[in-house]
């Protein structure tokens, strides 16, 4: 099942990914969402993340960005929805 828009961001606004520098935001979410979908943005609070489009976009992002990440990874972005959630801390 598709993962439903969080409301966080609109999914063109670069300046709301959290967590990452801004030449991330500027560089590399640029280019994922010029990417076809499928497609998944991960990130996560120790900065890391990962992009990817094609065939498992969600599983070899998350699996990419978990393997730089100091921290757990989530999803923010999938196809052409935002899907990250503010969580409690």
């Amino acid at each position: 099942p598709a993962l439903a828009a969080s409301g966080f961001a609109d999914i063109n606004d670069a300046t709301k990914v959290p967590h990452v520098k801004p030449s991330v935001r500027t560089e590399a979410y640029a280019k994922f969402l010029a990417s076809d979908v499928p497609r998944a943005f991960a990130l996560a609070p120790s900065g890391a993340w990962a992009w990817r489009s094609g065939l498992d976009a969600v599983d070899v992002a998350m699996a990419r960005c978990q393997k730089n990440a100091a921290s757990t990874c989530s999803l923010y972005a999938v196809d052409d929805r935002v899907v990250w959630k503010v969580r409690d801390r």
